[in-house]
């Protein structure tokens, strides 16, 4: 497998949220391209397409935007998606917090809070600076879309708060960590506000006096209840993505192991990351690559040692033990036991 593989196979396992992709394909075929050549351009599914609460791997964002920008070269496309985006649909069960939200730090802390609904890997801040706050924006795929989607994410931010907190002036200026794709002036008529590039990030500045103006009557408990439905949505979202995630490391482990090779190093080249990479993964599942390593082996070992054609120093080989001596201190620590204790024992 090339380093393209694995990186290719690392961004399959991160998934976002298949109605925001679904808004661009839509624009995309208003404007006239095909459905056939994005699903042969992207990889996606029609059933990704009808299933808007469904989750699709992330890498087919970049190559729908890199397919929108070839065909129109001359647009900021970013911008004229998400002048016609329908904003509560795209946001999923985020989309219905918007409405219940009584002013601008409400929404920002909702899209703040359970940004991990819309993207596995979105990172969205809040940073006061008074007398202004930052909402940055960040995601990996920035980089490989060179910035588009993060036009249309801080151009659709900018519309909920113009258009559906109905708030005008309260953006100070927008910041691009990018290089524009089309004209100064067509963002800056977007954004009603200045706009530089090639900033530290992608941010939207409000002026901090707007932050906790009443902009409609407040619904405390249809809010709370609004915010349990996303707790307990992101919660098993949360148990999903473990799930997924760990399941793919013991698949690595598993083959790993047909070559006798049990170490953090072989199984991180494997994944095609770090092994730094690695141990802060495992890490995030309350786990650790060792653990893993050790769990693999012992099942292995137990599943040898019940086929008597191979000798306890054949299996100490083939689980890439140095020596039967290492091999049986190993196996007393898992068990308790010894090797040919548990072979007596299960004979």
């Amino acid at each position: 497998m090339t380093a393209k593989d694995r990186t290719d196979t690392a961004n399959e396992q991160s998934r976002m949220l298949a109605s925001v992709f679904s808004g661009v394909v839509a624009y995309a075929v208003a404007r006239g391209i095909s459905l056939d050549t994005i699903i042969a351009e992207t990889g996606i599914e029609a059933a990704d397409l009808i299933e808007p609460g469904r989750r699709i791997p992330e890498q087919r964002m970049p190559r729908l935007w890199r397919l929108l920008a070839t065909t129109f070269p001359d647009e900021v496309v970013g911008l004229e998606m998400a002048r016609i985006a329908p904003v509560h649909d795209m946001f999923g069960p985020i989309g219905n917090a918007i409405r219940f939200a009584s002013d601008i730090r409400t929404t920002l802390l909702c899209f703040s809070r359970y940004q991990g609904l819309l993207s596995a890997n979105l990172e969205i801040h809040m940073i006061e600076r008074p007398p202004e706050m930052l909402v940055t924006m960040h995601h990996p795929m920035d980089l490989l879309d060179d910035g588009f989607a993060a036009e249309m994410g801080l151009a659709v931010s900018y519309r909920i708060v113009r258009e559906h907190l109905e708030v005008e002036g309260s953006i100070v200026r927008v910041e691009f960590s990018h290089q524009p794709h089309g004209p100064q002036a067509a963002y800056e008529t977007f954004f009603e506000a200045p706009v530089v590039f090639g900033q530290p990030a992608n941010a939207l500045v409000i002026h901090q006096d707007w932050l906790d103006r009443p902009i409609r009557p407040s619904q405390p408990e249809l809010l709370e209840y609004v915010f349990a439905h996303l707790d307990q949505a992101l919660k098993t979202l949360q148990t999903q993505q473990q799930s997924r995630e760990l399941t793919r490391v013991r698949e690595a482990i598993a083959e790993d192991a047909k070559r006798q090779q049990y170490s953090a190093a072989s199984l991180a080249k494997r994944l095609g990351m770090s092994e730094r990479s690695l141990h802060r993964l495992t890490k995030s599942h309350q786990t650790t690559v060792q653990t893993l390593l050790d769990e693999a082996r012992r099942a292995n070992a137990e599943q040898l040692l019940r086929d008597p054609k191979f000798s306890i120093d054949e299996i100490a080989q083939l689980l890439g033990y140095a020596s039967e001596r290492s091999f049986r201190r190993a196996f007393e620590r898992w068990t308790g036991h010894s090797p040919a204790q548990f072979r007596r024992g299960n004979g």
